[in-house]
């Protein structure tokens, strides 16, 4: 079973995976765009707009693929602490009397 080491590095290298595939994608529709322009088959108010979609969609995405990695290293370090989940602590000593005190039975 790998460690939590190796599972942080994996996780890493995941969203890096993901980052360059969408970046790859990008590129490739931007360059499809400039194409048609170079080919007259779109205005420039096209590429424009096409342009602006790409960019928007992958801040939108590395934003994103952050948030993750940030989530997946704070959970990481606190499982490598030893951080145990939140839950209502159960007063165990409740019903016994402090130290030192009788119990009174009856009419005192």
């Amino acid at each position: 079973m790998p460690g939590p080491t190796n599972s942080l590095l994996d996780q890493g290298t995941k969203v890096l995976r993901e980052l360059a595939v969408q970046q790859g994608l990008a590129y490739r529709t931007y360059g499809e765009a400039l194409q048609r322009y170079g080919d007259d088959q779109i205005g420039l108010a096209e590429l424009f707009k096409t342009s602006g979609d790409i960019y928007f969609k992958e801040v939108a995405q590395v934003a994103w693929s952050l948030i993750r990695a940030n989530t997946n290293v704070y959970a990481w370090m606190l499982s490598a602490a030893g951080a145990k989940p939140i839950r209502p602590e159960v007063d165990a000593g409740h019903d016994e009397l402090p130290a030192g005190k009788r119990v009174q039975r009856g009419r005192g």
